[in-house]
């Protein structure tokens, strides 16, 4: 059963499409979610993806022809039907060239209907069809390539990762060259190694660091290589980017010393109870301790206070809580411990340049 979005800004027109008795078992669709505006379709189909998008073109906040745009962008529905009324038709064949799928003239008759679907379910099952192909001579060739997937090596550099040992990422990099002269430079080959590789280091990094998600979205730091994206070569330096830039980020966090190991599980105590009530008396309680000789050694030890640290952690998760625009701001100041919320508003900004509201809106004009 392939599952359908409808969205426009007058319920009338929804409810004459859902009243249209073709969603059933005998054109295989079935509605699954509405919405009344470009913005509110976006914000579900994050969460929930479609077959079948039928959108009016002209909306609020976000129109028909823009969020065409972000679906295809980022693969939210794999069809896009625009409705328009007789004034927006030649518009609306004009969005053809933007790759919208077909169109409906409002009000919606069931014929017409009925052909789209039918020609949206064809088109549907050719493009599933294709993809199993390919995913099938993916799999073929995956077996033939196993022999030059690096297992050893590479479970040996990601715990040098860990431990944050600096050869590490060379080490990472002569081993992706290895990998592309064994492959004899060949794109598909070294492209579907690569994607082994990336497997490993994600789910590494996972299970090493499962508190990460509270703070980043791993996802954005490591992209997923594909064959069709670009040559090996390419391929490798923007995933050894992505790497660097990762473990920087979580360098950021878990500070290190050589000389004594307290400094990282200090780290990873204030990250695990970031939004409990923690201060360097706590601290110090955890690991029997005092307050003078924890401080005096994270200090000596990293050039800042355990205090600075502690408030790099909490905003920074306080700008994913803003992010996710699930809390008010109040509500974040007082989950991550701070009793003032013009205070943590203040604090915010001095970390950021600019206050929660103005950073959430940045944010979801980026998504």
């Amino acid at each position: 059963m392939f599952e359908v979005m409808i969205v426009d800004d007058m319920d009338i027109m929804i409810k004459q499409i859902k009243r249209l008795t073709l969603w059933s078992d005998e054109t295989d669709f079935r509605i699954v979610a509405q919405a009344s505006d470009g913005q509110e379709a976006l914000e579900k189909l994050r969460e929930h993806p479609v077959d079948l998008l039928i959108t009016d073109i002209e909306m609020p906040v976000i129109n028909g022809i823009e969020l065409l745009k972000e679906v295809q962008e980022r693969g939210l529905a794999s069809c896009v039907v625009f409705l328009s009324v007789h004034s927006e038709f030649n518009f609306a064949k004009h969005a053809i060239q933007y790759g919208v799928f077909d169109y409906l003239i409002k009000p919606v008759v069931h014929d017409d209907l009925k052909q789209v679907l039918e020609k949206a379910k064809k088109h549907l099952l050719d493009k599933k069809k294709a993809n199993e192909y390919v995913k099938t001579l993916e799999e073929q060739l995956v077996e033939k390539v196993d022999i030059y997937y690096p297992e050893a090596q590479l479970r040996s550099l990601l715990k040098q990762l860990d431990q944050g040992e600096k050869g590490a990422l060379r080490g990472i990099e002569m081993m992706l060259d290895e990998v592309c002269e064994g492959v004899g430079h060949d794109r598909i080959k070294g492209a579907l190694v690569l994607q082994k590789i990336y497997d490993e280091v994600f789910m590494s990094i996972q299970e090493a660091y499962p508190w990460l998600e509270k703070y980043i979205t791993v996802e954005h730091y490591l992209e997923n290589p594909s064959p069709q994206k670009a040559e090996f070569q390419v391929l490798k330096e923007r995933f050894m980017e992505h790497v660097e830039r990762l473990m920087d980020t979580l360098n950021r966090f878990v500070l290190r010393s050589e000389r004594s190991a307290l400094v990282r599980e200090v780290c990873l105590f204030c990250i695990e109870h970031i939004e409990n009530q923690i201060s360097l008396g706590k601290i110090a309680e955890a690991f029997y301790l005092t307050k003078n000789y924890v401080g005096d050694l994270f200090k000596q030890e990293t050039g800042i206070t355990v205090g600075e640290h502690i408030t790099f952690i909490k905003i920074e998760r306080a700008k994913r809580l803003v992010e996710k625009d699930a809390l008010k701001n109040y509500e974040i100041a007082h989950l991550l411990g701070f009793s003032d919320a013009e205070y943590f508003g203040k604090l915010f900004k001095k970390y950021t340049g600019m206050p929660p509201m103005v950073y959430r809106a940045m944010k979801k004009d980026e998504r």
